[in-house]
């Protein structure tokens, strides 16, 4: 009788041996160190003043950054070996080497020791004597790592992630090692159909087959001989896996349209100024991937990020060009950057994709047909007709996937998504946008696919993001290897776009609305934020109409400075700024970048008032399409005006005075100092015993002691429009059980906080064409 278990544990303990077989340290490189908080060039930073750095030392203060230098000098015992480097730095890092960007530390959340190695070849035949100057730019990190998200249960002021301070991070050193390429084949080979025995029907002969053939690798493999020979017994070892590595699927396997992808928040649990660099470590892993691999392919959405590489790495910006002229790098996604669609205005999101086409089009010749929104907070039923509209012929996405604690999931993958005035757009949601390529993870996600009926592939971006460097080298050398195995869906390097092409009739459709069960915290979390957003979209909208209107009068509008308004409100409505669910920091920036827009778009719009209020008298404006009536505030000392057709109503509010006036569509009125109209009283406001009253000739609104309308009254018909109180104030405390500022849990109801004590009322208007009660 064969014993499973143990052959089960012979071949993971030999998995294990091999694996630390792959990279053998050979040397450490003697390294010297700065620290600081700002972002520097390469060059400015190989300006500065060096000390030495020991393994072990500990260093790091919130937001800093630490520069390391090393020179690297190949010994005799590496001489015509396959070197790669080490770079134990003590976070995620920048890596250079020899003056030019070369890829990055990976966060330390990324657990496998391989993975954060593989990439980081320095050359495939090493000489004794050649010199390489290694640079890395090393984040410290601040109190909200990775690690503690979601919070769980609310937020303790005493928590230590709130409270930590000093040196966050130890500096391991870095070391140059062998590594053994056929050990690493190997690695791959065998953990590829070990982990395939997890999918692959037990009852099955494929299975048999591998499973044997996983018992005479641990048979073929001598980890008791010197380094040449167990090379040698991995090359054999090899060679015997190989016919199970072969086998086909047959004509019915399903398609995996799958292209490597990094998710960078271009803020979250970080500000700013750190995704600058996310993007150079992240990037210039995947550039020196295509160079391996040119049947790679990898997608990067925002324009602004390729905005940060252009102006901070433009040698490796001028590389990613070349890359998307071969068709490996894909600059698809059309938005500026991956922007909330339920707070941001809708004309915000048709600048999302002016801004985001025009750039990728006047950059790289591409025009984006594809929406690529995979981590946004559901999606508002307006957005199909915007797409439409802006040449966008497909959406891409993948949270709605995600159900709220025992909610009912989505129930499609691929539909025509018919939005509220009957346009349709192909959309997918695909089932997760960091997969891996193993087994596992491949077969899992067509598995649990929602649809079963005319769905013959499947849309499959995988990697690391936010920080994890995308797909690592193991990653791609998977996906390879799942090209069409026999047992699992057949696996390829496909732009997104191949898909639709290929499936052009979604075999369904949802009308409406893609609602997301989960985060609706988001629409009420950093309410200044959101207030601040609104302010800027319409700031910007009354700074253009006047703007344009006076270029007839000669005004010379400054559009490259209001482009660049546009540009910064653009990027703070990316889906983990404007919803609320980034840290402290990134809203004190975005805070401070609505001010700077609300000052520079009134200096804009104050130019172009010089223009066209040239003249005696008060200028009142209307930007709107349609003719309004408005109160209007008239400067200190007027007590009356009039228009053309005469005086017009004036009223005291408090110490103001306001004129009742009609403003013309799209334009302007001249208002004259004459002797003031007195309102006739219409309307009127009285503090009560019980709380307040509002009334005018045709309606009564009363409210109670604690400012809830209790009654309105319409006057014309004498009935009451209202049952019971109107406006019930109540207050929860906010605890969910994860994400304290992403979601409200259903179980809110259970903490209400008592809201007993009565409102204060004052009179702000009466007697007049308006009453105010505040």
């Amino acid at each position: 009788m064969e014993l499973k278990p143990e052959w089960r544990g012979r071949i993971e303990s030999w998995l294990k041996t091999l694996e630390n077989d792959v990279f053998s340290p050979k040397t450490a490189v003697a390294a010297s160190a700065f620290f600081t908080y700002d972002h520097l060039t390469l060059e400015e930073a190989l300006a500065q003043s060096f000390s030495p750095l020991e393994p072990g030392s500990r260093w790091g203060e919130t937001w800093q950054y630490m520069w390391v230098k090393a020179r690297a000098v190949i010994p005799e015992s590496l001489d015509g070996k396959r070197v790669v480097m080490d770079a134990d730095v003590g976070g995620e890092a920048c890596i250079w080497v020899n003056g030019a960007e070369f890829g990055c530390r990976r966060n330390e959340w990324v657990k496998s020791k391989l993975h954060r190695i593989c990439d980081l070849e320095l050359t495939s035949c090493a000489k004794a004597g050649d010199v390489y100057d290694i640079v890395c730019e090393v984040y410290a990190g601040h109190p909200y790592p990775f690690d503690n998200m979601p919070v769980t249960g609310g937020c303790r002021p005493d928590d230590p992630a709130q409270t930590e301070k000093g040196p966050r991070a130890v500096y391991g050193g870095i070391r140059l090692g062998e590594w053994d390429e056929t050990a690493y084949q190997l690695y791959m080979d065998a953990g590829f159909l070990f982990d395939s025995l997890n999918v692959i029907s037990e009852d099955s002969l494929r299975h048999d087959e591998i499973w044997e053939a996983l018992k005479e690798f641990t048979s073929a493999v001598d980890f008791g001989t010197d380094k040449p020979s167990r090379t040698a017994s991995y090359a054999a070892a090899r060679e015997m896996l190989r016919p199970v590595m072969e086998c086909k699927n047959g004509t019915c396997s399903p398609l995996m349209y799958a292209f490597g992808h990094a998710h960078i928040d271009v803020a979250w649990l970080w500000p700013l100024s750190e995704t600058e660099r996310k993007v150079m470590r992240t990037f210039a892993a995947q550039l020196r991937h295509m160079d391996r691999y040119p049947e790679y392919k990898f997608i990067q959405s925002q324009a602004q990020l390729y905005v940060y590489v252009k102006q901070y790495y433009p040698a490796m910006y001028e590389r990613i060009r070349e890359k998307v002229a071969a068709g490996q790098w894909i600059p698809e996604g059309g938005m500026w950057v991956e922007a909330d669609t339920n707070v941001s205005s809708g004309e915000a999101l048709i600048r999302q994709f002016i801004h985001g086409k025009r750039f990728f089009r006047d950059e790289f010749g591409y025009d984006c047909r594809m929406l690529w929104l995979p981590d946004v907070f559901g999606y508002n039923a307006a957005l199909p007709e915007i797409m439409k509209g802006c040449g966008i012929d497909c959406f891409c996405t993948q949270k709605l996937t995600w159900a709220y604690n025992g909610g009912e999931p989505f129930p499609l993958n691929y539909f025509d998504w018919v939005g509220l005035d009957g346009t349709r757009i192909p959309t997918f949601i695909h089932g997760n946008y960091t997969s891996n390529t193993n087994p596992s993870s491949t077969a899992e996600l067509w598995k649990t696919r929602k649809q079963h009926n005319g769905l013959k592939g499947f849309i499959m971006p995988y990697g690391y993001g936010d920080g994890g460097g995308g797909p690592p080298r193991s990653y791609i050398e998977d996906a390879l290897r799942c090209r069409d195995f026999q047992g699992l869906p057949r696996l390829e390097n496909k732009h997104p776009l191949d898909f639709f092409r290929d499936n052009p009739q979604p075999p369904d459709e949802y009308v409406g609305e893609l609602y997301l069960q989960c985060h609706r915290g988001t629409l009420t979390s950093q309410a200044k934020t959101k207030k601040n957003n609104r302010k800027c979209e319409l700031s910007l909208r009354e700074t253009e109409f006047w703007g344009q209107m006076a270029r007839f009068s000669g005004y010379e509008y400054p559009l490259k400075e209001a482009d660049g308004l546009w540009k910064k409100v653009l990027l703070n409505q990316f889906h983990d700024i404007l919803p609320g669910s980034s840290i402290n920091r990134v809203y004190r920036e975005a805070e401070a970048a609505a001010e700077q827009v609300l000052d520079a778009s009134r200096n804009i719009r104050g130019g172009a008032m010089d223009v066209l209020l040239s003249g005696e008298g008060l200028t009142v404006t209307n930007s709107l399409s349609f003719p309004r009536r408005a109160a209007v505030t008239l400067p200190e000392g007027t007590e009356g005006v009039c228009d053309g057709n005469g005086p017009v109503p004036v009223q005291a509010v408090g110490s103001r005075t306001v004129a009742l006036v009609d403003l013309p569509a799209c334009g302007l009125l001249t208002l004259k100092k004459c002797a003031p109209l007195p309102a006739s009283p219409e309307v009127r406001a009285e503090i009560t015993s019980s709380g307040a009253v509002m009334e005018n000739s045709v309606m009564r609104v009363e409210f109670d002691c604690r400012g809830a309308i209790t009654c309105i009254f319409d006057k014309v018909s004498g009935r009451r429009l209202s049952k019971g109180l109107c406006n019930d104030f109540r207050m929860y405390r906010d605890d969910p059980i994860h994400y304290d500022a992403w979601d409200i849990d259903s179980t809110y109801e259970a903490c209400p906080v008592e809201l007993a004590e009565p409102a204060s009322f004052e009179v702000e208007a009466t007697d007049g064409f308006m009453a105010g009660l505040r």
